[in-house]
């Protein structure tokens, strides 16, 4: 799989993940079988997120500094990430 198309999300897939948060942290056990699909999808969209932000930091760098625009990344991205770390039961970077 091409690695540009495996980091698309589908407007299905974002519905799916816009519905969980932490708030399900103990209730959905992403590490059994039963949700093999969500396990998937979540580590899909960290992926695609971890790599957003890794492409806007590089963006940023590579801006001459009078060439320079801000990019401004919605604090609700880095709290969705953290949710999905804590579902996916990886505390370190939750």
């Amino acid at each position: 799989m091409d690695e540009k198309e495996e980091l698309h999300l589908t407007s299905q897939e974002l519905q799916v993940l816009s519905e969980l948060d932490s708030r399900q942290f103990g209730f959905l056990k992403l590490r059994g079988t039963e949700h093999g699909r969500t396990r998937a999808l979540v580590l899909k969209a960290v992926k695609y997120l971890e790599g957003m932000l890794v492409q806007v930091k590089e963006e940023e760098r590579a801006c001459s500094p009078g060439d320079r625009r801000d990019i401004c990344i919605d604090p609700k991205t880095y709290c969705k990430l953290g949710h999905f770390h804590l579902l996916l039961e990886d505390y370190a970077k939750g």
